[in-house]
């Protein structure tokens, strides 16, 4: 396996420091899941794939049309496809963290409000 990537650390610090409700799940070797705690039940929101070059993180998160920036963020869903995971933000450097965080940020408010079902509370 590869090093980290340098950024690796400080992303994964800032997404478990969203909330005490989020926790950690590594699903493949250069992947790691962050979750929800609901009790009994977990759901996730947001999945770092650690690179070489960058780190790949798939939110679940609606990008409105003045998030998406190229070479940073896409809406996975503009293929056709629908995507758990439709947003895609690539981070490089230290100003992309910086820029990365209000949509994870946003990411884990929306999963809070969904609740575990996924689904929007009434």
């Amino acid at each position: 396996m590869h090093d980290s990537h340098p950024l690796y650390s400080p992303t994964k610090d800032f997404i478990l420091n969203l909330g005490g409700d989020v926790i950690e799940k590594t699903t493949a070797m250069t992947r790691n899941t962050f979750e929800m705690d609901f009790g009994n039940r977990t759901a996730a929101f947001a999945k770092i794939w650690d690179k070489t070059f960058q780190l790949e993180i798939y939110a679940r998160l609606q990008l409105r049309p003045e998030d998406i920036v190229e070479d940073f963020t896409s809406d996975r869903r503009d293929d056709g496809n629908k995507y758990r995971y439709p947003a895609k933000i690539i981070i490089r450097n230290e100003d992309d963290l910086k820029r990365a965080k209000p949509l994870l940020k946003r990411a884990y408010e929306r999963r809070k409000q969904e609740g575990p079902g996924g689904t929007p509370p009434l």
